[in-house]
């Protein structure tokens, strides 16, 4: 069967791919939930993956950086995912490095029990960096990328737990730029929070905006309209459509994709 290759924003680009998929397919048992997706992501943008519940939009995500293998027993992969040259899919690929150049923010904020500075500390401290001040430059560094140094600086020794929900998540994303990753994989990172903390998450991303490769899953077409360069329609596993963002809600090449962004099904 004849499967589309998607190459960025439509297939009308030059820019450097960060991933290119080829008859990507996963399964959890029998259940097939990644049905063969061809698709090269445009690196240094944010894309943003939208679609009903259980397309496969999270499952995509978190086969991205391996995440999926740790998540269940029975999950299958096949096709490959080449990532800085080399299909991920391997088994000769560690995952724990894998994540430090791909890190992930989550649906609900999930700080570690321990205190905001020893969050933002971990991934260093698991990839080798022991130093004091070292470790104390890093926390810095990422806590002011995430917008949330002025508000912390004098509670880095106090419980993550302590912050507000917004801030909560903005130490997730400082937690997860501390390893200095290619790209950052967010599932619905404002989904959880109150307008006025999801205001202040879409803000940071904009920010983040080609310093990092940010591919997010969204359930409102709203914000991946105000956030992405490109946006991606999954249905039912499969990749209907990707364009340039302003384009894909403005002309959709598909009708299916025409009737999920106006409504009629989703």
């Amino acid at each position: 069967m004849y499967r589309r290759k998607f190459l960025g924003n439509g297939g009308r680009t030059l820019t450097e791919a960060i991933f290119e998929t080829e008859n990507l397919k996963v399964a959890y048992g029998e259940n097939q939930v990644i049905n063969g997706i061809d698709w090269n992501i445009n690196k240094g943008e944010i894309t943003a993956l939208i679609g009903p519940s259980g397309c496969g939009k999270s499952t995509f995500l978190k086969t991205l950086n391996l995440l999926i293998r740790s998540m269940s027993d029975d999950v299958k992969l096949s096709g490959s995912i080449t990532f800085s040259g080399k299909n991920i899919l391997s088994d000769k690929i560690d995952a724990i490095d894998l994540r430090k150049q791909i890190g992930m923010v989550f649906q609900q904020p999930n700080p570690f029990p321990k205190s905001v500075f020893d969050n933002v500390a971990y991934g260093p401290r698991i990839h080798g960096v022991k130093k004091k001040r070292q470790l104390q430059e890093i926390v810095e560094q990422s806590l002011s990328e995430a917008y949330l140094w002025d508000e912390v600086k004098d509670r880095l020794h106090d419980s993550a737990r302590g912050l507000s929900g917004g801030q909560q998540q903005r130490l997730c994303i400082a937690r997860a730029l501390a390893t200095k990753p290619d790209v950052l994989l967010m599932d619905e990172p404002t989904s959880a929070l109150d307008p006025i903390s999801t205001m202040g998450i879409e803000d940071l991303i904009r920010k983040l905006q080609g310093q990092y490769t940010v591919i997010m899953v969204t359930h409102q077409m709203e914000q991946a309209a105000r956030l992405s360069d490109t946006t991606a329609f999954l249905y039912m596993g499969d990749l209907i459509e990707t364009n340039k963002t302003s384009q894909l809600f403005s002309n959709p090449s598909e009708k299916q994709t025409e009737d999920y962004i106006t409504g009629k099904f989703g």
